[in-house]
């Protein structure tokens, strides 16, 4: 935007046309990663499940993962580590850890290492498919299908582990 003198003329500096100088800051938007991603594009589909099921489970190893790995103090006195917490507004972020835990070893239960290892990448730590594969140093095909394989068993293993309602 051009400044103006008091009279309403363009505003000189140095022999060039003055302009008003704004600071402002650049909105970041997230991008889209891991888990997100891959159901948006469609990678979740084709399995024995529905990718919406697979796509639940992995937003719930997600939490689990992120709250067993993010707890930094003993203190009791505080809050629980995210919002989404399953436990009770009084429970202290030990409790948050354990429960997540017992989740992540339910979810983990009868999975290989490579299949852990794709979960903790993609759906935990939400690394892309390419990203994941680049670093298994896999084709990113194989990876869509042990991450495909991995949700499925997850999701079988975690509905295995929940008592039936009578």
């Amino acid at each position: 935007m051009p400044q103006f003198d008091d009279r309403g003329a363009r505003a000189i500096r140095h022999g060039l046309p003055a302009y008003r100088q704004e600071t402002h800051t650049r909105v970041r938007i997230a991008s889209r990663g891991g888990l997100q991603l891959a159901f948006e594009r469609g990678d979740l589909d084709g399995g024995r499940i529905k990718a919406e099921r697979l796509h639940e489970s992995g937003q719930a190893y997600r939490w689990a993962f992120e709250t067993a790995s993010a707890l930094t103090t003993p203190a009791r006195n505080l809050a629980p580590i995210s919002g989404r917490s399953p436990l009770r507004a009084s429970a202290g972020p030990q409790d948050a850890v354990f429960t997540a835990g017992e989740i992540l070893r339910v979810f983990r239960a009868g999975l290989s290492a490579r299949h852990i290892t794709v979960l903790d990448n993609v759906c935990g730590l939400d690394a892309t498919l390419r990203a994941t594969a680049l670093w298994l140093k896999a084709d990113v095909r194989t990876v869509r299908r042990v991450l495909v394989e991995a949700l499925t068993l997850a999701t079988e293993s975690r509905a295995a582990s929940r008592p039936e309602k009578t």
